[in-house]
């Protein structure tokens, strides 16, 4: 889904937006509490890191409680591409911080952890409960990963990480603080986002410009991005450019014409035309290579498309809702 709120999203990189929508996902609910508290659950979590072939850095990551299944993220980043691989299905971790994972088509992942150094970390100010323990040491067993289409592969024995453990805690719910946000939001300057978006058969496709204006420029930024999912494992590529402006909107008022183009990686360039109250075209030869994708179109007559300032949006698309990336768009 496209930003609603676009001024936060300049502040995090597309990797880290993600990671945190996967976390929320994966952290079980505040559980009930005397009023005034909240409670955290116990949860632990395992993070594996090691070199994938064709220049790529992976970080396999692991959570559990005992209220929820495991759920298994997988991410591999070189230059501006970023590969994600999710599932809850057929994930295990152990409380001593073993790892058992089967992925269809991907791979297996057995492991046994040995610490190597254990500490206990200060509980959150104000909360109280066991302080949680992070432990540094090495997973050895059996890595066996097959990426899309082979953009990167690993077959290794053992790897470093960590595996930290949260016993569950109580602490003080504080009420959130008013003033002064609206009057940043008041003096931001015209936010721009243009996103278009199709589905190939089992794939959804999507690309995103977004523009702060002329002053001050705030770190415009182009985002195209693949998704899948078979046997219950989702795999999505991310491609993404901040800092270079690539969005021309020669009428700020009607938002009937738009034209992007974005730097390397992105080669060629698309147009938007608004053909009628809900309506709208997205034409060109605007491409790029998405890791286990390969080549992908980013325009053309199968796409939807809108375009938006602040929160008023023209064309075919949904206006955007969330303040997640484009990411999480889903296309029908």
């Amino acid at each position: 889904m496209v930003p609603a709120s676009m001024g936060s999203r300049r502040e995090i990189s597309v990797s880290f937006a993600l990671a945190l929508a996967l976390v929320l996902l994966v952290l079980p609910g505040a559980a009930a509490a005397k009023p005034g508290y909240f409670t955290l659950p116990a949860s632990r979590i395992a993070a594996v890191h090691f070199e994938g072939t064709n220049g790529y850095a992976i970080q396999l990551q692991v959570s559990g409680s005992r209220e929820r299944r495991s759920y298994l993220s997988l991410v591999a980043k070189h230059g501006p591409g970023i590969a994600i691989y999710s599932t809850r299905k057929r994930v295990r971790l152990g409380p001593d911080g073993s790892i058992s994972a089967r992925l269809p088509g991907v791979g297996r992942i057995d492991l046994d952890f040995e610490p190597t150094s254990t500490r206990s970390q200060p509980n959150l100010e104000g909360c109280r409960g066991r302080p949680s323990v992070e432990s540094h040491g090495y997973f050895r067993g059996r890595i066996d990963f097959r990426g899309r289409q082979g953009f990167t592969t690993a077959d290794l024995r053992s790897a470093r990480g960590s595996f930290d453990q949260e016993f569950g805690l109580t602490c003080p719910r504080h009420e959130p603080r008013h003033g002064g946000q609206s009057r940043v939001a008041a003096a931001s300057p015209p936010q721009l986002v243009l996103t278009a978006a199709r589905r190939i058969g089992n794939v959804s496709v999507s690309f995103l410009a977004d523009d702060f204006g002329d002053e001050p420029p705030l770190g415009p930024s182009s985002i195209a991005l693949g998704a899948t999912t078979a046997h219950g494992v989702t795999f999505a590529a991310i491609v993404q450019r901040a800092g270079n402006r690539a969005l021309e909107v020669p009428d700020l008022k009607s938002l009937t014409h738009a034209k992007a183009e974005p730097p390397a990686p992105f080669t060629g360039t698309a147009e938007y035309e608004l053909l009628g109250p809900k309506k709208s075209s997205w034409t060109g030869d605007l491409a790029v290579e998405l890791p286990g994708f390969g080549r992908v179109a980013l325009a053309g007559p199968k796409f939807r498309s809108s375009l938006c300032r602040n929160k008023h949006c023209t064309g075919s698309l949904p206006p955007p809702k969330e303040d997640f990336a484009v990411s999480f768009q889903v296309v029908h």
